[in-house]
């Protein structure tokens, strides 16, 4: 008898931990698993201060970006931004993870022009910690010149180390560059498939636009479709209007869902 009240007292001791932990897998694994209206609902259903930085930084994400199925919220956005930075500055911790979240909530968080400098301070120091996310992010903005002076052959080191590293966006901006300088691009075809068949937004556009273009691979038109679409689903805008465009050159209603059965459709069509 007391050893079974000692159990039962353990269980409900641990019951809010083994709750959180379930929680938070549940939000991040629908959301890798292109659920995202359930992902959202989920987020929305948690009060804020019960959702993890990870859980925030992507609610935030889906406010910006917006999501199949989800509109954007610019205002929320900043909001969740803000929130985000001031868990990061209280927590105190300087590793790399930290210091790209409080890089990329500085950029995000401000209504009026953003503090592109300060923030690029922050995320270049993340990736000097070896945080892979944001090499790929301190990749962009130097390629772009936010935040710093343009830079591409630093851009391109940042990306090299962030690949070696796994980081799935740093492969689908290597391979852009690998087929875009056309220097590589069996090299850039991998790159993109590996990034594409494990779900990430960049590595589908990427791919899609070697099938829609033809570069490295036999122009599949079906393939680019599909592959838009999934990466429109995850809120990447430049898939959006590839996509888009791509449905005008074909003559297909613009409103039409790209779907598996549509791709099937259209391929008994091309037939």
């Amino acid at each position: 008898m007391k050893q079974q009240l000692c159990s039962r007292l353990l269980f409900l001791f641990l019951l809010p931990f083994l709750h959180a932990a379930l929680h938070a897998d549940g939000i991040m694994l629908l959301d890798s698993r292109d659920r995202f209206s359930s992902a959202w609902r989920k987020m929305q259903e948690t009060p804020p201060e019960n959702l993890s930085e990870d859980e925030l930084f992507l609610m935030a994400s889906y406010c910006k970006e917006g999501r199949k199925d989800v509109p954007v919220h610019p205002a929320r956005a900043r909001r969740i931004f803000r929130m985000l930075k001031e868990r990061v500055e209280s927590s105190g911790k300087t590793d790399g993870r930290h210091l790209f979240l409080l890089g990329v909530s500085i950029q995000n968080a401000a209504c009026g022009a953003c503090d592109n400098a300060r923030a690029y301070q922050y995320i270049s120091k993340a990736a000097e910690a070896g945080y892979p996310p944001a090499m790929t992010m301190a990749a962009f903005m130097l390629v772009k010149g936010i935040g710093t002076r343009a830079d591409p052959d630093a851009a391109l080191k940042q990306l090299e180390k962030a690949a070696a590293r796994n980081d799935l966006t740093a492969k689908a901006y290597l391979a852009s560059y690998c087929l875009g300088t056309g220097k590589d691009l069996p090299r850039g075809i991998m790159l993109a498939k590996e990034s594409s068949g494990a779900g990430n937004r960049a590595g589908r556009y990427t791919l899609a636009m070697a099938y829609e273009k033809g570069v490295g691979v036999k122009k599949n038109y079906a393939q680019a479709l599909r592959l838009y679409q999934a990466a429109a689903d995850q809120g990447l805008e430049d898939a959006r209007d590839r996509l888009k465009w791509l449905k005008q050159a074909l003559n297909i209603p613009e409103k039409q869902y790209i779907d598996d059965l549509f791709i099937t459709t259209l391929s008994h069509a091309d037939n």
